[in-house]
């Protein structure tokens, strides 16, 4: 059979030599026979159609393809990604390389900066400041300004002892877990919620503290239990708060750059600064001056040496002769060097320094004054041995001698007159050359004694004690 057509006339429902079609407008085609045979129209339009077909389903297979290879992307080095699917976390933490992730809807590659930049809290404890006052140091803006401070304008932070103090921070934090940031943080408020936690941390840290603590960061004297500086309680408090947060954010330092008090009193108060810091350097300087001259003195001796002449003489005072005894004799002993027991425990430094020379010159001088007296009592001895077998010739002798020394003195002038004159009259004054020898050796011997006195007085305070911070510890 050949291709049969069947074409019905629209409306009337009838075809050539049949009666009645199956269904109104409509078209039936039927093909027969061998391959090739029909209309070309129909097959060129079976072809295009099969044709476009396979196109349509090769670009679909490429698009899903590239939306495939849409999913890998490079993470940076100082980059963490978080990948997700379906909006869940599936990997987090991921570093620096090629990675894949469900395209987007489906899933989605998030990536972080591990290391952020550096927040600086420049106004929010700080004054108002025009902009050349923001280049000035805090000397040279000490005593400008207001006598009072404008909320809406002015920082500023409230010490622990009521003070108003300004500051300066530098924040540098990072995401230490880049999932739960994600999950917590929108990124637009990310800076705005540190910067808050950093407010909170800084506001809590200036109570706790005075406000000297807050500008020096060294404890007060009369400050009891532990200090906590100023930067390490602002970080502490600021990291507890993301920490409540959840947020996944570690601060990795908190710094105070700058701090100052309220201009117009800054001039007043630092003078108060200036002069406690004055009396604390001479302190330095005067406690450094007494272990040099302490070592000058007695070496690694001296201070050991010192405390006990200290409870010899605070034994004196209270009437306790057996204890400044006591003391007297562990003092020598320290002097020459040896052991002694002080308070259970033995102790034996070595002396060094000007002591040994000191009683090296006074073991000389009791040496030479014993051997003074022996030699005194021996001339004595012999002296009356003689007087008891001639005394006359013995007292002729010593009268001769002690006119002998009278008249040699310096200050003694003699005069030789004629025997042969009756009545002599003498007007008599000193030779002025004499005179003014004698004035220049007793200038000289009162010097001497001076200098001996200022020697003696020297050594004797090196070793008195101070009549304030004695070192006794009983």
């Amino acid at each position: 059979m050949g291709d049969e057509q069947i074409i019905r006339t629209p409306g009337t429902g009838l075809t050539p030599g049949a009666s009645r079609a199956p269904r109104a407008a409509s078209v039936r085609l039927a093909q027969e026979g061998p391959e090739g045979a029909g209309d070309p129209a129909a097959r060129s339009l079976a072809d295009a159609l099969r044709v476009t077909y396979r196109l349509l389903q090769l670009a679909m297979i490429v698009l899903l393809v590239v939306f495939l290879f849409s999913g890998f992307q490079s993470v940076k080095l100082g980059e963490r990604a978080v990948r997700l699917q379906f909006g869940k976390p599936v990997a987090e933490d991921l570093g620096p390389g090629f990675r894949w992730s469900l395209p987007y809807p489906l899933g989605e590659l998030v990536k972080t900066e591990a290391a952020v930049p550096q927040l600086e809290v420049d106004t929010a404890f700080w004054p108002n400041m025009t902009d050349e006052e923001r280049k000035m140091t805090i000397d040279q803006l000490a005593g400008g300004g207001q006598d009072s401070l404008d909320p809406q304008v002015d920082g500023s932070l409230i010490t622990g002892d009521g003070m108003i103090v300004h500051a300066r921070w530098t924040v540098k934090y990072r995401r230490a877990e880049p999932r739960r940031v994600l999950e917590t943080i929108d990124p637009d408020h990310e800076h705005s919620i540190v910067l808050a936690a950093v407010f909170r941390g800084a506001v809590h840290a200036a109570a706790m503290v005075t406000s000297d603590e807050f500008l020096t960061g060294q404890p007060d004297a009369e400050r009891e239990g532990t200090f906590e500086a100023v930067d390490t309680l602002a970080k502490r408090v600021a990291q507890q708060t993301l920490d409540a947060m959840g947020s996944g954010i570690v601060i990795e330092r908190l710094t105070k750059r700058d701090s100052m008090v309220p201009r117009f009193v800054a001039p007043t108060f630092n003078s108060v600064t200036t002069a406690v810091q004055s009396a604390s350097k001479a302190l330095a300087d005067a406690k450094g001056e007494e272990a040099t001259k302490l070592s000058e003195v007695a070496g690694n001796a001296g201070r050991v040496i010192l405390e006990q002449i200290e409870r010899y003489e605070v034994h004196l005072e209270l009437g306790a002769q057996d204890e400044a005894a006591a003391a007297q004799e562990r003092i020598d002993r320290l002097l020459l060097g040896q052991p002694v027991t002080i308070d259970g425990t033995e102790v034996a430094p070595a002396v060094s320094g000007r002591v040994t020379s000191i009683l090296s010159e006074a073991e000389q001088d009791r040496s030479r004054r014993v051997s003074l007296a022996q030699t005194d009592l021996a001339m004595f001895n012999a002296l009356r041995e003689s007087y008891e077998h001639s005394p006359m010739v013995v007292i002729n002798r010593e009268w001769a001698d002690a006119l002998q020394a009278f008249m040699s003195r310096p200050t003694v002038q003699t005069l030789q007159l004629n025997p042969s004159l009756r009545r002599l009259v003498l007007n008599i004054n000193r030779d002025p050359m004499v005179a003014r020898e004698q004035n220049v050796a007793m200038r000289r011997a009162e010097l001497e004694s001076l200098r001996d006195k200022r020697d003696r007085n020297r050594i004797r305070e090196r070793f008195e004690a101070p009549k304030s911070g004695s070192m006794l510890s009983e």
